[in-house]
């Protein structure tokens, strides 16, 4: 039986977004729907929507054929569970601006109880210790401050998705100090070359992954900016 979830936004500073968003399990994948006089409105989940259009990576290809199809499919659903988990964890750090990590096990027990993941492993505490860590120094270095967390979104184009966070940040772009210019060599009395920062507004996906990036985080982005 498939079962309706109301997707609600965690937290925005930005306007409202004027309707009331649905999801839906349907097969494989997610729908999401809108109500619009009384007879809903279908988009498809982001997700599902790149994992059925866009071509299988080789490197996914091979690895699935090294560890075995079942292996691998019991390990991308365990990675997907982690992933859930440090969604909702790297959430609450943004909205309460501090995180215990010696209450990681309580944490992640609670999420079991609030229905957010279903188990966990030993070991993704020690992980989500790091990854928090490594989150927050990133909002410290970067001034990241949140302007909306999780916003549930549909697109005219036909899909919907959540949006992890739009914040403003700082981004290091490349610049030129007028008042120290070079004083010796071929460039003597030029700027000099150096990273300045500028305020920016950016969206930004949390990814659990640590072994880079793909095509299909780049196409994901793009069609959330949209």
């Amino acid at each position: 039986m498939n079962q309706t979830e109301t997707i609600t936004t965690i937290y925005t500073t930005l306007d409202p977004v004027p309707y009331e968003v649905f999801r839906v399990r349907v097969g494989g994948g997610r729908l999401y729907y809108t109500m619009v006089d009384d007879e809903p409105r279908f988009y498809i989940s982001l997700t599902t929507l790149t994992r059925h259009t866009l071509p299988t990576s080789e490197f996914l290809i091979k690895w699935i054929s090294s560890m075995g199809e079942k292996e691998a499919k019991a390990y991308m659903e365990e990675r997907a569970e982690y992933g859930t988990l440090m969604h909702h964890t790297f959430g609450e750090f943004m909205m309460e601006k501090k995180y215990n990590f010696d209450l990681t096990e309580g944490f992640i027990k609670n999420a079991i109880a609030m229905g957010i993941i279903k188990y966990y492993k030993e070991d993704w505490i020690e992980e989500l210790n790091k990854d928090v860590a490594a989150f927050a120094m990133f909002c410290h270095d970067y001034k990241v401050e949140p302007l909306a967390i999780e916003i549930v979104m549909v697109s005219k184009d036909g899909y919907g998705t959540l949006i992890d966070l739009v914040c403003k940040m700082h981004e290091e772009v490349d610049g030129f100090d007028y008042d120290n210019p070079y004083k010796s060599g071929k460039r003597k009395g030029q700027p000099r070359e150096i990273k300045i920062k500028k305020d920016i507004t950016a969206l930004i996906n949390f990814k659990s992954g640590k072994h880079g990036f793909y095509e299909e985080h780049e196409v994901q982005l793009e069609f959330e900016r949209r």
